[in-house]
């Protein structure tokens, strides 16, 4: 019915065949392995991250993350970037609970 609908031609453009406008339009979710990548990734301790990314998964801001590089949150310099290895950066955090709770 759509194609019905459509002009033959728009602007000098055939319209595209109706299987490959459906197959255009259909939303897709990523293949099992893409998503197990992606989860695999995730929960590697050894990825290197952002700071947004650190603050997504502490629940704070990325500003609040920055600061805490004065407290001594470990980080790895990359040129102009700064990234945070998780299994560092879970540990400090853990350290950083641990004096909290002894003081």
């Amino acid at each position: 019915m759509l194609a019905q609908q459509m002009p033959s031609i728009v602007n000098g453009v055939p319209p595209l065949p109706m299987e490959v406008h459906q197959s255009m339009t259909q939303s897709t979710t990523p293949a099992p392995e893409a998503r197990n990548r992606a989860q695999r990734r995730g929960n590697d301790p050894d990825r290197l991250v952002t700071a947004a990314e650190l603050a997504a998964r502490w629940g704070v801001s990325r500003a609040h993350i920055y600061n805490l590089l004065d407290r001594g949150l470990p980080s790895v310099q990359i040129g102009r970037c700064r990234r945070f290895r998780l299994r560092e950066t879970d540990a400090w955090l853990d350290a950083e609970d641990f004096r909290k709770a002894a003081s």
